[in-house]
């Protein structure tokens, strides 16, 4: 049903086919349908592993004594559209981190997770850093929320804090 109506659900679909010769040496055949760089379409959760590993990039580039992807990351907000999260309560110690993030990504494809860490790198440092790395064609424009371009240009203001709920350190609003 979907392939048959293309107008309606905007898609791309690559596959790539891998043979093995006698030797167990792979040989790749890729398949491209309504592959246009030109078109944007919504690629739903592949935009949370770049912005998983681009959250601890972040983190080992910030290098403050204490801070690392275990410690509680509260998340304030100050524009339209933004919600904070203060707690966490699937979390061990029922706070968030970048680290307890990452995990409810990759286990149950959490979107507030992704959220979370989209406002935590910024939409900005997020393209600049795959267009570096090569994926020229990339853009990851948007959380998982009903936002504006705008709001999704603007991220919440983050703090990593101590046990004692004490500052550690402040991550400014990314525009």
């Amino acid at each position: 049903m979907i392939l048959n109506r293309p107008d309606s659900f905007h898609y791309q679909l690559i596959y790539t086919k891998i043979d093995r010769d006698k030797k167990n040496v792979p040989s790749f055949h890729h398949h491209y349908l309504m592959v246009d760089r030109e078109q944007y379409f919504n690629p739903a959760s592949t935009v949370k592993m770049p912005v998983a590993f681009l959250a601890l990039e972040k983190l080992n580039q910030i290098k403050v004594a204490g801070v690392d992807k275990n410690t509680p990351m509260l998340t304030d907000s100050n524009y339209s559209a933004q919600t904070s999260a203060q707690n966490d309560f699937s979390a061990e110690n029922k706070l968030p981190s970048v680290g307890h993030y990452i995990r409810k990504i990759f286990l149950v494809s959490d979107n507030d997770a992704y959220n979370r860490l989209y406002e935590f790198v910024g939409q900005k440092t997020i393209n600049e850093r795959l267009w570096q790395m090569g994926y020229k064609d990339v853009r990851i424009t948007r959380r998982f929320v009903k936002a504006t371009d705008e709001e999704n240009r603007h991220t919440n203001p983050i703090r990593f804090v101590d046990a004692k709920n004490k500052l550690s350190f402040f991550v400014s609003i990314h525009v």
